[in-house]
């Protein structure tokens, strides 16, 4: 099991040793959400939170960090907090001209409505 401190992690409010869930992007930035505000944001988290996961004793070591399932996605951190920032509820991201596209390419690939 990997362990959280080799790691980088996403700045407030994608920190909370509460959260449930990780999320690692291509870029290795851990975001520690909670799977439910993901699950109610996008049928897509949804349906991959509801598959079983083996336990973490039988999982490979990218599979969960300190016991934390741990979900891989190619989006660079910077595209997944202001994705994460539309689907939480907290006020919505400054979107700049130069990411919006591929936010709204998030936004599509996880049908959620950003």
């Amino acid at each position: 099991m990997a362990q959280l401190s080799v790691h980088q992690l996403a700045s407030s409010p994608f920190d909370d040793p509460k959260a449930d869930l990780f999320i690692r992007t291509s870029d290795s930035v851990l975001f520690r959400v909670y799977g439910i505000i993901l699950a109610q944001a996008s049928p897509i988290f949804s349906d991959m939170l509801s598959m079983p996961r083996p336990p973490p004793e039988h999982a490979s070591e990218d599979d969960y960090i300190d016991g934390i399932p741990v979900i891989p996605v190619t989006e660079q951190s910077q595209i997944l907090d202001q994705f994460l920032r539309c689907c939480y509820p907290i006020p919505s991201p400054n979107i700049d001209s130069s990411s919006f596209v591929a936010l709204y390419q998030a936004g599509d690939k996880y049908q959620a409505d950003v």
